[in-house]
């Protein structure tokens, strides 16, 4: 039978409420917990950059400053704040990175599942709680912005772009999640260096890299020098009083429990579902 001329039509109007209904259940379940959090150490690294003359003697900034020396979250965040004030930027870079996560969110299913499955999914991408490894220190998705959900969104682009074989501009996502979070670069890494293994063996080679990482460590290049870097006790006593995660001694039953709920969902979506998607699983 001929295409009705009606049917593109009716299909965007489908899409568009699609959408809607996804970004109605970000912001219904994912309202902005304002400056909270990790978000109160990057708004103190952006406002030194931004004022120095103001906050540049503040003892926590003259001794480090936390985390900034690892992302370019700070850097843009003051840079943004030539244009607006604070409380704006946040809350509303809050909002771009959860749509951003959304978008990215969709781009990754639609390449791994079937069209019957995708929206569903997604759906459940975006509604589920958030809550993944030891429940009480990590979550995706997170209530309000930092350099994490952003690098969420990267390296979800990057898993999507990986999917469709599309290497370097995959590889780019995931620089460029790097230069906002390495942790989040380093978990996807995890997760795509065996799903490139699965592909062609070969990609195995890739632990080669190991030995001049481990040269620049022995060297004190920093930051690689911290990876061999003993804790003395004082340390020691402060790592665990603050990163339980660190230590499987400090998880508690939970902890375990919702590691083992993550793969035995992960190995039933592989033997349910199979194709890409079961790879990915499996990876």
């Amino acid at each position: 039978m001929p295409a009705s001329p009606n049917q593109p039509e009716a299909g965007r109007t489908r899409w568009l409420a699609g959408a809607l209904l996804g970004l109605l259940v970000v912001l219904l379940l994912r309202r902005y917990a304002g400056i909270n959090h990790d978000s109160v150490l990057y708004l103190g690294q952006a406002l030194v950059r931004r004022w120095p003359e103001i906050y540049g003697n503040d003892l926590v900034f003259v001794h480090g400053g936390g985390q900034s020396q690892y992302t370019l979250f700070p850097r843009l965040a003051a840079a943004a704040l030539e244009l607006t004030d604070p409380a704006t930027l946040f809350m509303w870079g809050a909002l771009a990175a959860h749509i951003l996560f959304a978008a990215a969110g969709w781009f990754c299913l639609k390449a791994l599942l079937p069209p019957g499955q995708r929206y569903w999914s997604w759906l459940g991408v975006l509604s589920l709680p958030t809550m993944y490894g030891m429940v009480r220190m990590f979550g995706y998705s997170e209530q309000f912005f930092t350099p994490r959900p952003v690098a969420e969104g990267l390296c979800l682009l990057g898993i999507g772009l990986l999917a469709r074989q599309r290497w370097f501009l995959a590889a780019a996502c995931v620089a460029l999640a790097g230069l906002f979070h390495p942790l989040q670069a380093i978990a996807v890494v995890l997760v795509a260096w065996p799903w490139a293994i699965l592909q062609d063996r070969r990609w195995l080679h890739m632990a080669w890299l190991g030995i001049p990482l481990l040269g620049l460590a022995l060297g004190g290049v920093a930051p690689f020098a911290g990876l061999l870097k003993p804790a003395d006790a004082d340390w020691l006593y402060i790592l665990r009083d603050n990163t339980p995660q660190l230590f499987l001694t400090r998880w508690t039953t939970i902890d375990f429990t919702f590691l083992l709920v993550d793969v035995l969902v992960l190995s039933y979506a592989r033997h349910a579902l199979g194709g890409p998607f079961g790879t990915w699983c499996a990876a």
